[in-house]
């Protein structure tokens, strides 16, 4: 299955030859709703496969953990 970004107008999808971070959707109800009021979609019901590209993020939007980054509090 190809993943691609669900963000509004963008084309953006999972290859081997590119490197790009894709994020699901948070399942915590409060992150989620923040994320799906920034994705701007109407009638959207995320699947579990859902993904944003790293493109609707910035810097700020990250908190490391670890040794891995996780993206915070919608984009």
């Amino acid at each position: 299955m190809v993943e691609s970004c669900s963000a509004v107008n963008c084309c953006n999808r999972r290859r081997i030859d590119v490197k790009m971070k894709f994020h699901r959707i948070p399942t915590d109800p409060n992150m989620r709703k923040l994320w799906l009021h920034a994705i701007r979609r109407k009638n959207f019901t995320p699947s579990t496969t859902t993904v944003i590209c790293e493109k609707h993020f910035t810097p700020e939007d990250y908190e490391p953990i670890s040794r891995k980054n996780i993206a915070i509090e919608g984009f």
